[in-house]
């Protein structure tokens, strides 16, 4: 099961005009993710006129204080041969807005397109699609969330 897209037309004509940018950063667990401007959530969220959402918990110690960003490889994909290096990428382009559905939580995600992000996981055999808990789910950054969906 992927993102399924969902109509949020309030959120989508609220996407910057240009490009993104993040930087490439990772965790000694082996988690490599780009990390972007907060605003980027805070600008859309407001947006989601969703009964109980909620931001996603990334402003939180529990979570590092992450923020928003990209995940490009999840430590379940991790490889031996995987090296990172210091990399700004600035051709993140914002998609649309999708959903999913995973152990009782609704996930609300802006899918987005990098060349960088593909090139980056091919040079490691690594499939475009990240494996996010079992799900095959395109690059995205998560805007907010719903906890305990019946």
């Amino acid at each position: 099961m992927s993102f399924k897209a969902f109509e949020q037309k309030n959120v989508t004509k609220h996407f910057p005009r240009k490009s993104l940018q993040g930087k490439l950063c990772w965790t000694a667990e082996g988690y490599a993710y780009l990390d972007l401007d907060d605003a980027i959530i805070h600008s859309l969220f407001p947006y989601l006129k969703i009964p109980d959402i909620e931001l996603p918990n990334y402003f939180s110690e529990d979570k590092n204080f992450i923020g928003a960003h990209i995940s490009v490889v999840y430590s379940n994909e991790w490889a031996e041969n995987l090296t990172l290096d210091s990399a700004v990428v600035n051709d993140i382009q914002l998609l649309d807005v999708a959903t999913l559905l995973i152990s009782r939580k609704q996930y609300y995600v802006v899918r987005v397109q990098s060349d960088w992000i593909s090139m980056f996981r091919r040079q490691y055999d690594l499939p475009d699609k990240l494996n996010f808990r079992g799900h095959s789910v395109e690059p995205h950054i998560t805007i907010g969330i719903v906890n305990q969906v019946r």
